[in-house]
């Protein structure tokens, strides 16, 4: 079964680009109310992009066990 015939593999590698876009979004917005502080907030975007990419490691890592 080839990588992208596999549907959990594609739904992981989605929702790790997800929380990456997600996280880059709340990094270049200027104007979001929620965050008290500009650091605050940059802290957010990184903890965000870091936990899609961990998620895209081990959707590898969880594939290549297969």
């Amino acid at each position: 079964m080839g990588k992208f015939n596999n549907p959990g593999f594609i739904l992981r590698i989605a929702i790790a680009v997800a929380y990456i876009l997600i996280g880059i979004s709340v990094f270049l917005i200027k104007n979001i109310s929620i965050f008290s502080s500009d650091i605050l907030k940059y802290a957010f975007a990184a903890l965000l992009i870091s936990y899609g990419i961990f998620r895209a490691y081990r959707a590898f890592q969880l594939y290549k066990e297969q």
